[in-house]
């Protein structure tokens, strides 16, 4: 009997009552003309049609289960433990690859000394195309992986281990800017644009409070050798997140520390200003 070789990639997909989306995910997956994959779906026991549609389309299927979870990462978690490829790519029901050949033009490259590969998505809220390569931290803090754009060596997940539960809507950021500035992985960008990217999810309107707490030490260690004022620079969101949430105290002691070490003292203390109106008015300009 010939050994079952492993999939090259396993596809996985949080699910919870999105039955029709989940359907036109699946035909634009057998659309794809690259299908060396396992596609993997992980539902948390959803009471509209998805197990239907599981069921309908068990043919492309390679692993299913329907059960309560702790949210879609603790599901991405669930799928990780059972995936069998060599690479690792998560998909929002809402998700769809840009191109029918996207997977082929990714996986027809070189790609034997990298451990990630990250591309760009096509904003479809915004109609353009987002994404440049990050090579350093300094990168890193002036834009983003898009997480809807990479595709991970399994290897990645036992060296740094699973998304963090604490975080239930930025557990992808924090796993990936750890990623990048703690572990000597190898990273390869490509210009392609990877996926389409809705821009209307929960993490565009609502803040992880919890990643929140954590962002200003996590930053502080992340960046760490990095020029302070950046640094610094950078976490100005922060402080605007502390109002939106009505801690102001810390906002304004971290105002303070960020109009410190950036020697910049007008534009942030506008911008605080700003969102101190919002925050109780809801009508600033």
């Amino acid at each position: 009997m010939a050994e079952k070789t492993s999939p090259l990639l396993s596809i996985i997909v949080p699910s919870y009552n999105n039955a029709d989306l989940l359907e036109n995910l699946l035909l634009s997956l057998k659309a794809q003309t690259f299908q060396n994959f396992e596609l993997i779906i992980i539902d948390g026991e959803s009471s509209d049609k998805t197990l239907t549609v599981i069921e309908e389309y068990g043919d492309m299927i390679h692993y299913s289960v329907s059960e309560k979870d702790r949210g879609i990462f603790d599901a991405m978690n669930k799928g990780i433990n059972v995936a069998n490829g060599e690479w690792l790519y998560f998909m929002g029901c809402d998700d769809s690859f840009y191109t029918n050949d996207t997977l082929e033009t990714i996986f027809n490259q070189e790609i034997s000394s990298c451990d990630i590969i990250y591309g760009r998505i096509f904003n479809d809220k915004k109609g353009c195309i987002e994404g440049t390569a990050i090579r350093n931290k300094i990168d890193l803090l002036n834009s983003q992986f898009w997480h809807q754009s990479m595709f991970y060596r399994a290897t990645v997940f036992k060296q740094v281990g699973k998304y963090n539960l604490r975080y239930k809507i930025a557990a992808d950021t924090a796993f990936n800017i750890e990623t990048f500035c703690m572990y000597k992985f190898r990273w390869l960008y490509t210009e392609k644009a990877v996926s389409i990217f809705s821009g209307t999810g929960i993490s565009s309107t609502v803040i992880d409070k919890n990643y929140h707490k954590d962002q200003w030490n996590l930053y502080l260690k992340w960046f760490k050798g990095t020029k302070s004022k950046l640094v610094y620079e950078a976490l100005q969101y922060n402080v605007y997140n502390e109002i939106l949430i009505g801690n102001l105290f810390k906002a304004s002691y971290k105002l303070i520390m960020v109009m410190y070490h950036s020697k910049k003292f007008s534009p942030y203390l506008k911008h605080f200003l700003y969102w101190i109106k919002y925050r109780f008015t809801q009508t600033a300009d």
